[in-house]
Order: structure tokens, then C-alpha cells, then sequence
């Protein structure tokens, strides 16, 4: 799948990632750029299909989870994991380094781009501990 496809299929949130990509690549925020890589690898992975046999038929495997006591589960098999997405982050990256010419155009540029959202514990109704362990 396209890192084009992915972000049509994923809406916002791809674009969103493929934007704190290319910017943390840019800052050079290294402990970031490798959670932000992760995550588009999961969005261009998130819609894989069931793999199937030589004849056609659907591929399953079994598991045993140690919550079943081992019992088995049925899982389906998915096709492998695509890469092509990094090609294409590759061809953006050196059209920005060659647009921007410089670390600090590129850092003066992302600066109108990133952005970030409150964490969400920031919108909790926060209580005092003497009072939740009374309730």
C-alpha cells in the first residue's frame, strides 16, 4: 500500500504522521522519529489480508494463550508486511532538504507545521485522594 493510499485510507491521523515525520527528521529528534516511524508502519500495515494457500484456501494458525489454559485459539494468518512507504518518505525527505537548503530554514519552516495536542489526562476532573478513598 502507497503512503498516498494509507493516507486516504487513515485520513487526518496518517497525514498528521507523516507531517511529525518529516519535521522530527528535520529536528533530528532521534528517541521521537523512531515512535512517529513506528506508528506510519502500523497505519500502511493496518488493512493487510488474510493470507491464503497455493489452492486458494484462507490460512489459519493456532494458539495457545496462557489465559485459555491451554486451550487453542484460531488466528488468521495476514499477508506479509509492506515497505514501500519508505521510498516515498525518502523522496520527500530530499525534496525539503533541497527546498530548504539549511537545518534553520527547515526548522524556521516546521515551526508553522508542528503542532501538538494536550495530553488527555489534561481534561480530567481531578479529585482529592483523601476524598476518592472515602468513596
Amino acid at each position: 500500500m502507497s503512503v498516498k493510499k494509507c493516507l486516504v485510507n487513515s485520513r487526518l491521523f496518517g497525514s498528521v504522521i507523516l507531517n511529525h515525520i518529516l519535521i522530527m527528521c528535520i529536528r533530528s529528534h532521534h528517541r521521537h522519529l523512531r515512535l512517529h516511524l513506528a506508528a506510519l508502519h502500523s497505519v500502511a500495515n493496518a488493512n493487510r489480508k488474510q493470507a491464503e494457500t497455493r489452492q486458494g484456501g484462507k490460512r489459519y494458525r493456532l494458539s495457545y494463550p496462557k489465559y485459555k489454559a491451554g486451550h487453542h485459539v484460531v488466528k488468521a494468518v495476514k499477508e506479509n508486511c509492506t515497505y514501500d512507504y519508505v521510498d516515498e518518505v525518502m523522496a520527500e525527505l530530499l525534496r525539503m532538504k533541497e527546498e530548504y537548503k539549511s537545518d534553520a530554514n527547515a526548522r524556521a519552516a516546521s515551526g508553522n507545521i508542528l503542532f501538538s495536542l494536550p495530553p488527555l489526562s489534561s481534561s480530567a476532573n481531578r479529585i482529592l485522594k483523601s476524598e476518592a478513598v472515602q468513596k
